[in-house]
């Protein structure tokens, strides 16, 4: 499988890309940071190419639908990491 392991600083440059370069309705770029911190409490973040994903594998996006840079905010980042959690229990893969 190609991949490409994440460091905490490509994390910090792709927020800050994302900041400036982004569109749609954006968000902050602490916010994004604290994604960033988050990825790395809880695993490994790592880029693979399409052509190393296999028929039967399983690829999940994780986004929010609504006003991410609301004052009253009711996902945090760990909402997430648990979204995740429950879809692996349930498919059972990993």
């Amino acid at each position: 499988m190609s991949k490409i392991i994440i460091d905490e600083k490509t994390v910090e440059y792709a927020v800050y890309g994302g900041a400036i370069l982004g569109g749609g309705g954006g968000g902050w770029i602490e916010d994004g940071l604290q994604i960033g911190k988050l990825a790395f409490e809880v695993g490994q973040p790592e880029l693979i190419t399409i052509d190393s994903l296999k028929d039967e594998d399983l690829l999940v996006t994780v986004s929010l639908v609504g006003a991410p840079a609301a004052k009253d905010k009711y996902v945090k980042p760990i909402h997430y990491a648990k979204a995740l959690e429950i879809l692996t229990q349930r498919v059972g893969k990993t």
